[in-house]
């Protein structure tokens, strides 16, 4: 089994009932996290971006929330644990490998239209051999209505692959007049027995324009 969300402590044993319900509180407590009340105007689509018309991929949270720096331009989430138990109906579960995953969000402002995305993964405790895997999005926040992928504007494309920690990313995430966009970034343990823990990071929202003004947002939606 495996539980993402809490980090586990090793040789503690729980209940499959138990370990299940951590996980499910760890992921309701994301996404009921309270953030701060955007300060910014409604953005309105316009130019490349308007023709985006894929929904994002459900299940990326803003981890707890993270941090944003006062100066607007990195973005730490909270640490996220990947955890692998071994299991018996006897004795329960007990945590054997644990890894911490964050993600940083760097962006470089001014008339950028690019982020640095890091994620790293660190190994706490175990041996089980484990290998990675990564995918990430460029979302589009729509007022009122579905976040979109996006689209046009010399945004790169989603992307996926293997993974040798730590994870470095720098894509664009195109032109626009006046919107919010976001990065998903979601890292995958894959152990050798056969059992995976994913976390899939919702990032900062940044206020794209093309005054040179470029940022993260005072908050995130």
């Amino acid at each position: 089994m495996t539980v993402s969300g809490p980090l586990l402590e090793p040789n503690v044993v729980h209940s499959d009932s138990a370990l299940r319900k951590m996980e499910a509180d760890a992921m309701a407590a994301a996404q009921n996290a309270p953030t701060p009340v955007a300060s910014e105007s409604a953005p309105v689509p316009s130019g490349p971006d308007a023709v985006a018309a894929t929904d994002t991929p459900n299940g990326f949270v803003l981890w707890n929330p993270g941090v944003r720096d006062s100066r607007g331009y990195t973005y730490n989430s909270s640490n996220w644990g990947l955890n692998h138990q071994r299991c018996n109906t006897t004795t329960g579960c007990v945590t054997i490998d644990r890894w911490t995953a964050k993600l940083e969000e760097y962006v470089y402002g001014g008339t950028s239209r690019r982020w640095l995305l890091t994620g790293t993964m660190t190994k706490d405790f175990g041996t089980t051999g484990v290998s990675f895997s990564y995918s990430y999005y460029c979302g589009r926040n729509v007022t009122l209505g579905n976040d979109q992928l996006c689209a046009g504007g010399g945004a790169d494309h989603s992307a996926s692959g293997g993974l040798n920690p730590p994870l470095s990313l720098n894509k664009s995430f195109g032109s626009a007049s006046s919107n919010r966009v976001f990065p998903m970034v979601s890292m995958t343990a894959l152990w050798s027995t056969g059992k995976r823990a994913t976390v899939a990071f919702r990032g900062w929202d940044v206020c794209n324009n093309n005054s040179g003004t470029i940022k993260l947002c005072t908050s995130a939606k």
